[in-house]
């Protein structure tokens, strides 16, 4: 689970720390959604990510 206001770049780490790929988004004990890797990918990719996959979800 994670909060709405978590930001992008840790549920990347929390992504490639975990291996999961859909993490549900609650807010006080309410589902607020479910956001997938394809979810995530799909938004960096239309707002410019020009990084280094493999750094950005480095495990070190």
């Amino acid at each position: 689970m994670v909060a709405p206001e978590l930001p992008v770049s840790e549920l990347v780490k929390r992504i490639a720390q975990t291996g999961h790929r859909k993490f549900l988004v609650v807010s006080d004990h309410h589902l607020n959604g479910v956001i997938t890797l394809a979810d995530l990918t799909g938004f960096l990719n239309q707002n410019g990510f020009r990084g280094d996959w493999q750094k950005a979800t480095s495990k070190h």
